[in-house]
């Protein structure tokens, strides 16, 4: 019976062509819009996570338990046989482990001071996280023979009016409250993303660090990237039992970093508001469609009932042929809107001018970032079938209130 009814259907849509691609292409504009804007909305967030998380943090953090409410270095965990960084790297979905070691210092130059990150790393693992020789804008990075020198931040370089080849004093407190004062050699300033951290930053080798504060072996935290971000709580879950050690605490970045959670949540919010406008406006016009295409078969339908077809038959018979329309529309959205999709999320957008200033101030990349995951294909299509579904119910209410003599005069 069904067979009977999409072959009918079928050919009812093409008696009048015109009518059918006029159907057509208002769902497919409907779902290509929707697609454009849906990844628009999680390209950002993707970018937003990507520039924060991505750039610092990591996905995934290890600490000693307690750490990061104090902050504190009486917190250090001493990993010397680098039993736990072998534990973490046996976990083959995690693609990069950065240990640190970052304190709060003085930082001086010749006439000024400022309170400042200091960040001990691997120059040569942490380049992939941290991603500072991206933002070098003066001088260079560290190097093999660079032990005992220092990347500074442009703003804490800019205030202290420090050049590569100055000095930069350091002063504060180390493990069990020992006293840390040193001049390191500059040899690099990096201009970064995030405006936090371009405000007052130093970087230097870990081992440097570890010297400095008198921390042999210590390390605040392991930074972790993982192959597939969607996976990081699973993948966190996996690593609390894996090290099955309790003076350990595994936190991934959700924990880390609620404020970013909340300012995702707040723009998903006021996203969601535009969605659903712009779902009305294209469940109202794609009701228009099919209105017109109902009344100019009036006549035909009236003709049908009077020649004893069912009403129910009828109501079917509509709704599979809408259906049908909504299917070769969605599908014809997809082909093309995919490739476009892919094509601006290989290739974002890029922002210049003022634009590209306020971005740049907030910590992003001055790009209109795109999406192309399963997520974005599965909402809107998703919502479009349920407008369809909620629109064939008026074809049905058609068929059973229509009153033949009237449709046929």
């Amino acid at each position: 019976m069904l067979h009977f009814y999409l072959i009918l259907a079928w050919r009812n849509l093409w008696r009048n062509k015109r009518r059918t691609f006029i159907t057509m292409f208002a769902i497919f504009f409907s779902i290509f819009f929707a697609l454009m804007m849906r990844s628009m909305q999680l390209g950002s967030y993707g970018s937003m996570i990507e520039n924060t998380v991505g750039r610092y943090t990591g996905h995934i953090q290890v600490h000693k338990n307690g750490y990061w409410d104090s902050r504190s270095f009486e917190d250090l965990f001493f990993d010397e046989d680098e039993s736990i960084l072998k534990k973490i790297q046996a976990n083959t979905e995690i693609s990069l482990v950065a240990p640190r070691l970052e304190s709060f210092m003085l930082a001086a130059g010749d006439h000024k001071s400022r309170a400042t990150l200091v960040v001990g790393f691997n120059p040569e693992i942490d380049k992939h996280l941290s991603n500072v020789p991206k933002f070098i804008s003066e001088g260079r990075y560290f190097n093999a023979s660079d032990s005992n020198a220092v990347v500074i931040s442009n703003g804490l370089a800019e205030y202290l009016n420090l050049h590569p080849g100055d000095t930069l004093i350091a002063l504060g407190q180390g493990y069990h409250g020992i006293s840390s004062n040193a001049a390191f050699p500059i040899i690099g300033i990096a201009k970064l993303s995030s405006p936090e951290l371009n405000r007052a930053s130093v970087f230097l080798p870990i081992q440097t660090a570890q010297y400095l504060f008198g921390a042999e072996n210590g390390l605040t935290s392991y930074s972790i990237l993982v192959d597939n971000p969607s996976k990081f709580k699973e993948i966190a879950h996996k690593l609390t039992n894996e090290l099955q050690n309790p003076d350990l605490e595994i936190m991934d970045w959700q924990v880390l970093m609620p404020e970013l959670i909340q300012a995702i949540e707040v723009d998903s919010s006021s996203g969601q508001i535009m969605l659903f406008v712009l779902y009305l406006v294209v469940g109202f016009g794609i009701f228009g469609t099919v209105l017109m295409m109902i009344s100019e078969r009036k006549f035909e339908l009236g003709v049908m009932l009077a020649l004893g077809t069912g009403r129910k038959y009828i109501g079917t018979l509509l709704c599979v042929e809408l259906f049908i329309l909504t299917l070769l529309g969605s599908v014809i959205a997809l082909g093309f809107t995919y490739p476009i999709l892919w094509y601006l999320y290989l290739n974002p957008i890029p922002l210049t001018g003022e634009m590209a200033e306020m971005m740049l101030n907030y910590g992003m990349e001055p790009i209109i970032p795109f999406a192309a995951s399963f997520e974005v294909m599965y909402s809107p299509i998703s919502v479009i079938y349920i407008l369809i579904g909620l629109i064939s119910f008026y074809p049905i209410r058609y068929a059973f209130r229509l009153n033949p003599i009237e449709a046929m005069k």
